[in-house]
């Protein structure tokens, strides 16, 4: 019946205020079209990206605050001189629409962005316990996590913390110490170590960001540490690998120090790693592979290059892999994850 009443009166008033009422009854059912188509087509979940959505209705839902802010703006007028306007994040799951006048700030002149998110924890698929983004109009927000859950303001998901954190905020994880360790470690522009050097940073922080959407999300949390430990501390042949590297300078010396210290890395600290934890199931193998692709990529910032040592680190890493498998068959234990480590809900 308000509906109703409300198009009644749309019809009926003549005054620029009448008019302004209208159009916002009119923006508003929009919304809650798009709302019931929402949640009508996608069933539990929405995978589409979180909506935006202006507090007073005058703006339909956006995929981003910047874009709820600009037609906002547009339609007061507020991008035309002497008015301008910024985006200013508040809360978390809210932004502030703020007008200027004449470059001065007005406080009472702004309006609300709303992030329409999800406040109950829902698992992903993986069962990571990453909240979806999806809208739901029954949780007003500003978005907000219940304890030990946090907002992360990076994806605006709920998340565990701090297992699900990217670095440098997983420092308190397994994973993110070994991140830091390495990060720590500098290397001068003439280092042929730092090709190497470069590229395992940028892998292990990547893979760290992205273990809890794996089907083993403690894989990396075990298997990470003791791939890395023995480069940290120089245990086995590498201070004999980088005294060899440290022989010869330039473009070509700095290319084979990387590939001897990837092949050794692959076929002796992976190999023992992969050996006391799992092989990997094939999804997480590639996911870790996928991730070596893009960072060797950035490392050599040359097509050739990125293909030839891709290509040798996957023989390398397959060959491995081929030979932990065998050999946990052998054990008659799990080829892909240890018991304890296995599941899709992350820990420190």
């Amino acid at each position: 019946m308000h509906g109703a009443a409300e198009r009644l009166q749309c019809t009926s008033g003549s005054t620029l205020n009448w008019f302004l009422h209208c159009l916002k009854v009119v923006f508003n059912l929009c919304i809650w079209i798009g709302f019931a188509v929402a949640s009508a087509g996608d069933g539990d979940y929405n995978y589409a990206p979180l909506g935006y959505a202006e507090n007073g209705g005058w703006v339909p839902t956006q995929d981003t605050p910047r874009q709820s802010c600009d037609q906002y703006a547009a339609i007061w007028g507020w991008n035309r001189s002497p008015y301008s306007y910024t985006l200013e994040a508040d809360l978390p799951g809210r932004w502030r629409c703020q007008r200027f006048y004449n470059g001065t700030r007005e406080p009472s002149n702004f309006t609300y962005i709303w992030g329409v998110c999800q406040r109950n924890a829902a698992p992903i698929l993986t069962g990571s316990d990453w909240s979806y983004p999806r809208f739901e109009a029954n949780y007003p927000p500003p978005c907000s996590c219940y304890s030990p859950k946090v907002f992360d303001r990076s994806v605006e998901w709920c998340t565990g913390s701090p297992s699900c954190l990217w670095y440098p905020d997983n420092k308190a994880t397994e994973c993110g110490r070994t991140v830091d360790a390495l990060v720590k470690i500098t290397k001068s522009s003439t280092d042929p170590t730092r090709l190497f050097h470069q590229n395992q940073i940028c892998i292990a922080r990547s893979s760290c960001d992205l273990r809890c959407k794996m089907d083993n999300c403690n894989w990396l949390k075990a298997v990470l540490p003791d791939f890395v430990k023995p480069y940290l501390l120089k245990q086995g042949r590498w201070k004999t690998i980088e005294a060899e590297c440290a022989r010869s300078l330039g473009w070509l010396a700095d290319r084979r120090c990387a590939s001897a210290m990837a092949a050794y890395h692959i076929e002796t600290d992976l190999s023992q790693a992969l050996s006391k934890s799992g092989c990997g199931s094939d999804r997480d193998w590639q996911r870790v592979f996928d991730v070596i692709n893009t960072c060797t990529a950035q490392t050599f910032n040359n097509a050739a290059e990125t293909w030839v040592a891709s290509a040798a680190v996957r023989i390398q890493r397959d060959r491995t892999r081929a030979a932990c498998t065998a050999a946990r068959t052998a054990e008659g234990v799990d080829v892909y994850i240890n018991t304890e480590l296995k599941g899709t809900t992350c820990s420190p």
